[in-house]
């Protein structure tokens, strides 16, 4: 099997797209003994997506890095998109993408977007539902959202789920030093992912003042990510006296800080309103960390009974059932063990298999490739 795979953020996006697409690129290539890879970066990105396929061994020797303007001409068997759309498309031949989420056509009017931007992303999510001979998405909630904003026929999709197998308990002493020097010395909650409104971090700032005002809770609440995870926090919120001095806002951080901060942490808070599938709920039941999350959208498909859940838009009550696992170490316990069964129901390698086995259902289908 040859795949060309819109590879354009491969090498920038430290997110979860990113981390899905690094990961089963890899995956790929050690399940497929003759697969074939072309990655498509922006012509200005392919020197370091070259020098970024050289460090993954798996890819060495069967991934060939060309400029995306190429794609229309280019040969291979399939085309690929991990990053819910493209501008770049074959002239002919099957098309796949992954949609993770449709959150942009969701919240369009509440994003901060100059006015050229909005018909854009929205041309760009239509031009690749009608281009796409089959679209993969995360959860089944995604599979509903795709039909709803895009009327996607379910003929065309299929749920992949994703996983976080890379994660895992660790040692204890190795990652208390970690924790530390980035300045956590107690008990802590912990909030990993980007800032984007509808992440919905405000509210968790919020909650977080409550916990330590009305519950009397002495803890610290720890968020880290790309950019300033802060920009939708109110000031209110970051004023509260509650809040003060106990908010570490850390930024991006290293893989290793990164793994240390889920499994030190006393409880990991996911407040998000929107989530195609909601991998750091994933992540931190597999470092053996107890789960509070939001019952919005996907992430009750993926937490399941490992998590404890509460109304994204309700302060009260998340600051409620994190308090509850806090205050109960019996409970908390419960949720650790809980998590770590429901995270083993998922691994990479099995989303690797379903995903070239649906790439091979669509290869082996009629050959019917119109002509764009």
């Amino acid at each position: 099997m040859h795949i060309g795979v819109e590879a354009s953020k491969l090498v920038k996006d430290q997110r979860g797209i990113g981390r899905y697409a690094r990961t089963l690129l890899q995956r790929f290539a050690h399940i497929e003994p003759d697969l074939r890879l072309t990655l498509f970066a922006k012509p200005r990105g392919v020197a370091a997506l070259r020098s970024l396929v050289q460090s993954m061994p798996a890819l060495v020797g069967r991934t060939e890095v060309r400029s995306a303007w190429l794609v229309p001409w280019a040969k291979f068997d399939l085309f690929w998109s991990p990053w819910n759309y493209t501008k770049y498309l074959p002239r002919r031949g099957p098309i796949a993408v992954t949609m993770h989420d449709v959150a942009p056509l969701v919240f369009l009017r509440k994003r901060k977007l100059t006015l050229p931007w909005r018909p854009r992303i929205v041309r760009r999510f239509h031009t690749i539902a009608e281009a796409a001979d089959l679209v993969l998405t995360d959860a089944d909630f995604t599979r509903l959202e795709v039909d709803r904003y895009l009327g996607i026929a379910a003929a065309r999709v299929r749920v992949v789920y994703l996983a976080a197998d890379s994660f895992a308990p660790g040692n204890p002493t190795e990652d208390l030093e970690l924790v530390r020097r980035v300045g956590l010395n107690n008990r802590y909650l912990f909030y990993a992912g980007a800032g984007d409104r509808r992440k919905n971090l405000d509210r968790l700032v919020q909650a977080f003042g409550l916990l330590r005002g009305r519950h009397g809770i002495d803890c610290s609440l720890a968020i880290a990510g790309p950019g300033n995870n802060l920009n939708y926090v109110s000031p209110a919120a970051l004023n509260d006296p509650a809040v003060q001095g106990a908010l570490h806002h850390l930024g991006k951080v290293d893989e290793a800080t990164l793994h240390a901060l889920y499994r030190c942490a006393t409880v990991f808070v996911m407040p998000s309103l929107y989530e195609g599938f909601g991998l750091p709920v994933l992540e931190a039941m597999a470092c053996g960390t107890a789960v509070v999350s939001s019952s919005a959208a996907s992430l009750p498909e993926v937490g399941g009974d490992a998590a404890l859940y509460f109304d994204p838009l309700n302060v009260d009550q998340m600051a409620d059932q994190t308090a509850r696992v806090l205050k109960d170490e019996v409970l908390r316990r419960q949720l650790v063990d809980r998590g770590l069964k429901q995270a083993a129901k998922f691994s990479w390698d099995r989303t690797a298999r379903e995903t070239l086995a649906a790439f091979r259902d669509l290869l082996d289908g009629p050959r019917q490739w119109r002509r764009r």
